[in-house]
């Protein structure tokens, strides 16, 4: 079955803004395939930076009218007995956004017929160096001029692009530091939040309570635990797992904890993966958590992922031919390999503070 292309694998944040991005350079929405059956529901909330604002503008989104952003100036650290370890600034113009509502800004712009669920890459197969069709479980082959990977953190196009005949495949091992997390509606208490993100930490103890005020009354809450100290939620489900985990913190915060719907907490197990030595190839390229899954401390998944959309935009526009395309994909990698490395190095530092016995933790809040 010949498709028009390019094809956008993965309906996220990075796929729909790239599907948005293309539409605003070539006038049409491309192709974009999703595994999931429905649209993305995980994830609840995120701090989107200056720069991540900047490229969501760029794309034709009105965020204060769109997505009711609420401002975030400052992340304060507090110990469970209240006293202040640190309290850091962020830069002006700092947002906290609900992660559906940008999903829904950037998909209301594109053609309903183009995004397609249910689709489960299988394999991408090549002629030399190129990919010419896509194999997805259950569906017809689809053949592609140009593929972008937008699948997040457990990404087959990566793995595509980078494995090589008799080379193991490694696609990454799960982080030390992981999460639950969830969006709760108490009005009283995000007001009491105000323009900040308040973070509860043991010090030295590998175990923080973050919340974060998305506006409207909703805030989101997560909870950050070195899993070789504190082991990981069983099939007993999150909440029971927490109820274990924090009996040192306040009982308003367990009781916000609590009395959340069961079956709403997501447990959030991160990649911890050296960088890619390639984003791109011939006519395939990574963007988002396919290109650079992070540690949950940099709060730049999102802000990256919009980036990169943005910059393969504007280098792929008016490109004309494979030579020309495959120029403006290695462009893009070029600019965009230092920024990852730097990030990946960033975060497992603080990774490597938060659960380090007999410290505070000070690094900047998780990316939700």
């Amino acid at each position: 079955m010949a498709e028009s292309t390019p094809l956008i694998i993965g309906a996220g944040v990075a796929g729909l803004a790239m599907a948005l991005g293309w539409r605003q350079s070539h006038g049409v929405t491309p192709l974009v395939c999703e595994r999931f059956p429905v649209a993305a529901s995980q994830g609840f909330g995120f701090l989107l930076l200056p720069r991540g604002l900047q490229a969501l503008r760029a794309l034709g989104v009105d965020v204060a009218s769109e997505l009711s952003p609420h401002p975030i100036d400052h992340v304060r650290l507090i110990t469970p007995a209240g006293e202040t370890l640190a309290e850091h600034g962020l830069a002006k113009g700092t947002m906290a956004l609900d992660r559906m509502r940008l999903l829904q800004a950037l998909g209301s712009r594109l053609d309903p017929s183009q995004l397609r669920y249910g689709y489960q890459v299988e394999t991408l197969n090549r002629v030399e160096s190129r990919v010419t069709t896509v194999r997805f479980r259950g569906q017809p082959d689809l053949c592609v001029d140009l593929v972008f990977g937008a699948d997040g953190a457990v990404s087959r196009t990566r793995r595509a692009l980078l494995e090589r005949p008799g080379e193991p495949w490694m696609p990454g091992v799960a982080a030390r530091v992981q999460e639950v997390v969830a969006m709760v509606d108490r009005p009283s208490l995000a007001a009491r939040l105000g323009s900040g993100l308040l973070k509860i930490v043991v010090p030295g103890g590998g175990v923080a309570v973050g919340l974060l005020p998305l506006g409207g009354g909703n805030l989101v809450w997560f909870v950050q635990f070195d899993t070789q100290r504190h082991g990981r939620p069983s099939a007993e489900g999150a909440l029971p797992f927490l109820e274990r985990l924090l009996p040192a913190f306040p009982g308003w915060v367990r009781e916000v904890i609590a009395t959340t719907a069961p079956e709403l907490p997501h447990h959030w197990r991160p990649l911890d993966l050296d960088p890619p030595m390639r984003l791109v190839g011939a006519n395939i390229a990574l963007l988002g958590d396919a290109a650079h899954p992070l540690l949950p401390f940099t709060s730049q998944g999102v802000n990256l992922a919009l980036e990169d959309a943005c910059l393969l935009r504007d280098l792929l526009h008016d490109t004309r031919g494979d030579a020309e395309v495959e120029a403006a994909l290695r462009a893009y990698e070029r600019q965009r390999l230092p920024l990852l490395r730097h990030y990946v190095a960033a975060g497992r530092l603080m990774a490597a503070h938060f659960v380090a016995p007999g410290q505070a933790e000070a690094a900047l809040p998780v990316a939700l």
